[in-house]
């Protein structure tokens, strides 16, 4: 008669959302312990973040690896933990790293840090080649490939206690299997430190709000726009439109203009869409998102926000910042 008891931060589930857990979380305990649904029992038991060391560090990981199946990749012991805090960022340091070409995130994500949480930017060194064709964009990959683990080593000798990894193309190229190696790459990289990536951020954003029907806005030409959008059917999402902004270059992206990205977010939008979802972060799009829900009446995800969303979230950070769209306002 197996019972799942999973202990987290505080996290606001809707009905749904927990309906929807139930029944993923039953259906691999059925599998795997060859039982029927009606024996398995879940419950979810919130823990605050200064609550966590004692009632589950301590009392459930520690000392008790053998009954462990999955260990965490945060410290689980005292004597690891650093004597005194950052004096400007106590809360969190968070590690940035971004393309040598990328003018918007790190301003878009300096606006969203919350009271003594600081941000720390490294960049990955490529040239701004052009990206009009597949040899193109398979060469502009090879550059980020080369230089992301290097610009990971650079930020975490600051001993942030988090790092966002600001390009995911390779991900969106190959596919969801591709991101899971690619994951497991960047985690070595920064020596074991949770690592945020635009796939995943943009997964749990969009099932904060439940939504499975899409809208997407690439900066791409179609020989990008076409690997995205498999990437997000493959991970189960029905993509109902997709529009790229057709910027040619790195560093072009950031030159798009907000009439450019409101023409995006109206040839995706339709009554079936659930969510609009813009992709790439060199893409200033954070406050043309904000003001697009406010017209529109549903969620539009700029990646940006989501990636610091997430990172926030995942470290116990929950304050409600307005001002950027319902998603840290609300979620």
């Amino acid at each position: 008669m197996p019972h799942l008891e999973i202990k987290h931060f505080p996290k606001d589930f809707t009905e749904p959302q927990q309906r929807r857990l139930a029944a993923d979380l039953t259906a691999l305990i059925v599998d795997h312990f060859a039982t029927y649904p009606g024996a398995v029992s879940i419950a979810l038991h919130p823990v605050e973040p200064q609550d966590w060391p004692d009632l589950v560090v301590q009392a459930e990981i520690a000392g008790h690896a053998h009954r462990l199946i999955k260990s965490p990749e945060y410290r689980t012991t005292r004597e690891e933990a650093p004597v005194m805090p950052d004096n400007l960022g106590p809360r969190l340091k968070v590690g940035v790293v971004v393309p040598s070409t990328n003018t918007s995130a790190q301003p878009e994500l300096e606006a969203l840090r919350p009271h003594q949480v600081t941000n720390h930017t490294g960049r990955m060194v490529i040239g701004d080649d052009a990206m009009v064709d597949e040899p193109g964009f398979d060469h502009v990959m090879h550059s980020i490939r080369s230089s992301t683990h290097p610009a990971i080593r650079s930020v975490v000798s600051c001993n942030p206690d988090c790092v966002i990894v600001g390009v995911s193309p390779e991900s969106y190229w190959e596919g969801p299997d591709s991101h899971a190696r690619v994951l497991a790459s960047m985690r070595e990289a920064a020596g074991g430190l949770p690592v945020i990536m635009s796939p995943d951020a943009i997964n749990a954003a969009l099932g904060a709000y439940g939504a499975r029907r899409i809208g997407v806005i690439t900066p791409y030409l179609p020989v990008g726009d076409d690997s995205v959008s498999r990437f997000f059917k493959d991970s189960g999402y029905q993509v109902v439109g997709i529009q790229g902004l057709g910027m040619p270059s790195p560093a072009q992206i950031s030159h798009v203009t907000d009439a450019q990205l409101r023409e995006a977010v109206l040839a995706v939008d339709g009554p079936e869409v659930e969510a609009i979802v813009q992709v790439g972060t060199n893409v200033p799009m954070m406050q043309l998102a904000a003001a697009a829900e406010a017209w529109l009446g549903k969620p539009v995800l700029s990646n940006n926000v989501v990636l610091y969303w997430h990172a926030l979230r995942q470290a116990g950070i929950r304050d409600r910042i307005h001002g950027h769209g319902s998603l840290l306002a609300e979620h």
